[in-house]
Protein backbone atom coordinates (compact mmCIF):
# COMPACT_ATOMS: atom_id res chain seq x y z
CA UNK A 1 0.00 0.00 0.00
CA UNK A 2 2.80 2.41 0.46
CA UNK A 3 5.84 3.64 3.22
CA UNK A 4 5.24 4.78 6.62
CA UNK A 5 8.00 6.93 7.87
CA UNK A 6 8.29 8.06 11.44
CA UNK A 7 10.78 11.26 12.14
CA UNK A 8 12.08 13.25 14.82
CA UNK A 9 14.42 15.94 13.78
CA UNK A 10 15.83 17.51 16.81
CA UNK A 11 18.20 21.02 15.63
CA UNK A 12 19.55 22.74 18.71
CA UNK A 13 21.39 25.75 17.15
CA UNK A 14 23.89 26.69 20.30
CA UNK A 15 26.05 28.89 18.65
CA UNK A 16 24.79 30.82 15.38
CA UNK A 17 20.27 30.58 15.57
CA UNK A 18 19.48 29.88 18.42
CA UNK A 19 16.04 31.36 17.70
CA UNK A 20 15.53 28.49 15.16
CA UNK A 21 16.09 25.86 17.14
CA UNK A 22 13.40 23.20 17.35
CA UNK A 23 12.25 19.66 17.44
CA UNK A 24 10.28 18.70 14.85
CA UNK A 25 8.36 15.07 15.56
CA UNK A 26 6.02 13.45 12.78
CA UNK A 27 4.92 10.65 10.41
CA UNK A 28 4.40 10.39 6.62
CA UNK A 29 2.45 7.54 4.52
CA UNK A 30 2.97 7.45 0.87
CA UNK A 31 2.23 5.52 -1.43
CA UNK A 32 0.38 4.29 -5.01
CA UNK A 33 -2.27 1.54 -6.05
CA UNK A 34 -2.43 0.53 -9.38
CA UNK A 35 -5.43 -0.49 -10.80
CA UNK A 36 -4.35 -1.38 -14.67
CA UNK A 37 -1.17 -0.81 -16.76
CA UNK A 38 -2.18 2.67 -17.06
CA UNK A 39 -4.57 4.12 -14.11
CA UNK A 40 -3.03 4.24 -10.45
CA UNK A 41 -4.15 6.17 -7.52
CA UNK A 42 -1.65 8.39 -5.76
CA UNK A 43 -1.54 9.31 -2.21
CA UNK A 44 0.25 10.85 0.23
CA UNK A 45 -0.65 12.26 3.87
CA UNK A 46 2.18 13.53 6.93
CA UNK A 47 1.38 15.27 10.18
CA UNK A 48 4.00 16.89 12.09
CA UNK A 49 4.39 19.29 15.37
CA UNK A 50 7.36 21.57 15.65
CA UNK A 51 8.13 23.01 19.23
CA UNK A 52 11.40 25.12 20.58
CA UNK A 53 14.02 23.68 22.43
CA UNK A 54 17.26 24.93 23.76
CA UNK A 55 18.08 28.69 24.01
CA UNK A 56 15.13 29.51 21.49
CA UNK A 57 13.49 32.04 23.09
CA UNK A 58 10.29 31.67 21.00
CA UNK A 59 7.54 29.72 22.52
CA UNK A 60 7.05 27.28 19.35
CA UNK A 61 3.95 25.16 18.97
CA UNK A 62 3.34 24.63 15.70
CA UNK A 63 1.96 22.13 13.52
CA UNK A 64 2.74 20.97 9.59
CA UNK A 65 0.23 18.56 7.97
CA UNK A 66 0.05 17.53 4.03
CA UNK A 67 -2.56 15.65 1.95
CA UNK A 68 -1.83 14.92 -1.61
CA UNK A 69 -4.17 12.49 -3.80
CA UNK A 70 -4.35 12.15 -7.70
CA UNK A 71 -3.83 9.77 -10.66
CA UNK A 72 -1.65 8.69 -13.16
CA UNK A 73 -3.02 7.95 -16.35
CA UNK A 74 -0.78 6.82 -19.39
CA UNK A 75 1.87 8.18 -17.83
CA UNK A 76 0.82 11.18 -17.11
CA UNK A 77 0.23 12.63 -13.25
CA UNK A 78 -2.25 14.54 -12.26
CA UNK A 79 -2.33 15.76 -7.93
CA UNK A 80 -4.24 18.06 -5.86
CA UNK A 81 -2.63 18.88 -2.33
CA UNK A 82 -2.32 21.08 0.27
CA UNK A 83 0.07 21.78 2.85
CA UNK A 84 0.31 23.98 5.98
CA UNK A 85 2.80 25.11 8.05
CA UNK A 86 1.57 26.68 11.10
CA UNK A 87 1.80 30.02 12.75
CA UNK A 88 0.28 32.33 14.94
CA UNK A 89 1.43 35.77 14.19
CA UNK A 90 3.89 35.98 16.16
CA UNK A 91 6.41 32.74 15.36
CA UNK A 92 6.15 30.06 12.73
CA UNK A 93 7.20 26.64 11.58
CA UNK A 94 10.47 26.76 10.19
CA UNK A 95 12.49 23.98 7.89
CA UNK A 96 16.06 25.58 7.96
CA UNK A 97 17.46 22.64 6.73
CA UNK A 98 15.32 21.73 3.87
CA UNK A 99 15.39 21.88 -0.01
CA UNK A 100 12.87 25.02 0.07
CA UNK A 101 12.67 25.57 -3.20
CA UNK A 102 11.66 22.29 -4.40
CA UNK A 103 8.59 23.10 -2.47
CA UNK A 104 6.40 26.24 -2.08
CA UNK A 105 7.15 27.65 -5.36
CA UNK A 106 10.19 28.45 -7.41
CA UNK A 107 9.77 32.16 -7.00
CA UNK A 108 11.47 31.72 -3.40
CA UNK A 109 8.79 33.86 -1.95
CA UNK A 110 8.26 31.87 1.30
CA UNK A 111 12.21 30.89 1.98
CA UNK A 112 11.05 31.81 5.02
CA UNK A 113 7.74 30.59 6.60
CA UNK A 114 5.69 34.18 7.62
CA UNK A 115 4.45 34.82 10.83
CA UNK A 116 1.17 34.52 9.79
CA UNK A 117 1.67 30.88 8.41
CA UNK A 118 1.67 28.99 4.93
CA UNK A 119 -1.61 26.93 3.74
CA UNK A 120 -0.25 26.69 -0.05
CA UNK A 121 -2.97 24.90 -2.17
CA UNK A 122 -1.51 23.44 -5.37
CA UNK A 123 -2.38 21.64 -8.48
CA UNK A 124 0.68 19.70 -10.12
CA UNK A 125 -0.05 18.07 -14.10
CA UNK A 126 2.73 16.51 -15.67
CA UNK A 127 4.42 13.21 -17.24
CA UNK A 128 6.56 12.12 -20.20
CA UNK A 129 5.60 13.00 -24.09
CA UNK A 130 7.30 10.20 -25.68
CA UNK A 131 10.79 8.76 -24.92
CA UNK A 132 12.75 12.47 -25.15
CA UNK A 133 10.21 15.22 -23.55
CA UNK A 134 9.29 15.51 -20.03
CA UNK A 135 7.09 18.41 -18.75
CA UNK A 136 4.80 19.80 -15.67
CA UNK A 137 2.78 22.58 -14.70
CA UNK A 138 2.16 23.73 -11.05
CA UNK A 139 -0.29 26.04 -9.96
CA UNK A 140 0.00 27.20 -6.34
CA UNK A 141 -2.71 29.48 -4.19
CA UNK A 142 -0.89 31.10 -0.97
CA UNK A 143 -2.91 32.00 1.86
CA UNK A 144 -1.93 32.80 5.92
CA UNK A 145 -2.56 30.00 8.37
CA UNK A 146 -3.55 32.85 10.73
CA UNK A 147 -4.88 36.27 9.51
CA UNK A 148 -6.74 35.74 6.86
CA UNK A 149 -3.99 36.58 4.28
CA UNK A 150 -4.17 35.87 0.87
CA UNK A 151 -0.33 36.02 -0.07
CA UNK A 152 -0.54 35.22 -3.80
CA UNK A 153 -0.55 32.70 -6.50
CA UNK A 154 2.28 30.90 -8.50
CA UNK A 155 2.05 29.19 -12.06
CA UNK A 156 5.08 27.01 -12.16
CA UNK A 157 6.20 25.37 -15.30
CA UNK A 158 9.11 22.94 -16.27
CA UNK A 159 10.41 21.36 -20.15
CA UNK A 160 12.88 18.96 -20.91
CA UNK A 161 14.19 17.35 -23.56
CA UNK A 162 16.91 14.23 -23.81
CA UNK A 163 19.28 15.40 -26.38
CA UNK A 164 21.29 12.24 -26.47
CA UNK A 165 21.82 9.27 -24.21
CA UNK A 166 22.81 10.89 -20.56
CA UNK A 167 22.53 14.73 -22.47
CA UNK A 168 19.51 17.00 -21.53
CA UNK A 169 18.42 20.37 -21.87
CA UNK A 170 15.82 22.16 -19.64
CA UNK A 171 13.49 25.05 -19.39
CA UNK A 172 11.60 26.46 -15.91
CA UNK A 173 9.77 29.30 -15.14
CA UNK A 174 7.94 30.65 -11.86
CA UNK A 175 5.59 33.12 -12.65
CA UNK A 176 4.45 34.54 -8.97
CA UNK A 177 1.41 37.46 -8.50
CA UNK A 178 1.61 39.17 -4.93
CA UNK A 179 -1.35 39.69 -3.37
CA UNK A 180 -1.14 40.34 0.90
CA UNK A 181 2.07 41.27 2.02
CA UNK A 182 3.17 39.53 5.72
CA UNK A 183 4.35 41.38 8.52
CA UNK A 184 7.40 39.00 8.42
CA UNK A 185 8.14 39.35 4.54
CA UNK A 186 6.79 42.24 2.79
CA UNK A 187 7.87 40.55 -0.53
CA UNK A 188 4.94 38.45 -0.80
CA UNK A 189 3.18 41.19 -1.81
CA UNK A 190 5.14 41.31 -5.19
CA UNK A 191 5.06 40.13 -8.26
CA UNK A 192 7.77 38.16 -9.23
CA UNK A 193 8.94 36.22 -12.79
CA UNK A 194 11.72 33.72 -12.77
CA UNK A 195 13.51 31.57 -15.39
CA UNK A 196 16.30 28.86 -15.64
CA UNK A 197 17.77 27.17 -18.56
CA UNK A 198 20.18 24.32 -18.28
CA UNK A 199 22.04 21.91 -19.74
CA UNK A 200 23.17 18.54 -18.50
CA UNK A 201 25.35 15.58 -19.54
CA UNK A 202 26.09 13.05 -17.04
CA UNK A 203 28.43 9.26 -17.84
Amino acid sequence: LGRLTVYDYYLDFDQSVPGISSNSLGVRFAGDHGFSDDFSLLYQVEFANQRDIGDNPTDLNENYYLADVGVRVSKVDVRLAVESLGGNGTSSLQTPLATLHAHNGWADRFLVTPVEGLMDYYLLVGGPVGKKWKWSARLHDFNSDTGGLHYGSELDLLASYKVVEGGLIGLKMAFYSGDDASASNPLTAFDTTKAWLWMRYTW
